[in-house]
């Protein structure tokens, strides 16, 4: 069988390269900025539940506990109970969506 010659064999394998070096960094930024937004939208429902929107919850109050045992054991320590206060943080870091969007998406 013959093989096919290349012109600029080593042109064309650079710029496969870049092709992909560049794909997978968009891919990493955008499932990042999914994550992101995950997050923010976990700890809008903690406040929402848990505080009824305010900045402290009321005392005697158990769903981050309740949370992180019934998510931890399915998605891993992403949801344990300090990674689920720091998602709460955050939502009420930046509780204006529109801040949140010009924003947030941009962290890297």
């Amino acid at each position: 069988m013959k093989q096919i010659q290349f012109n600029n064999s080593s042109d064309i394998i650079a710029d496969i390269k870049q092709i992909i070096e560049q794909t997978k960094k968009q891919t990493y930024v955008s499932i990042n900025s999914f994550m992101i937004k995950s997050y923010w939208l976990v700890g809008r429902r903690i406040v929402e539940e848990e505080q009824g929107g305010a900045s402290r919850a009321k005392y005697g109050k158990y769903l981050l506990k309740n949370l992180a045992n019934e998510l931890t054991p399915i998605y891993g320590n992403s949801y344990s109970v300090r990674r689920l206060q720091d998602y709460r943080l955050f939502y009420l870091y930046f509780k204006d969506i529109e801040i949140w969007h010009s924003r947030v998406p941009n962290l890297t």
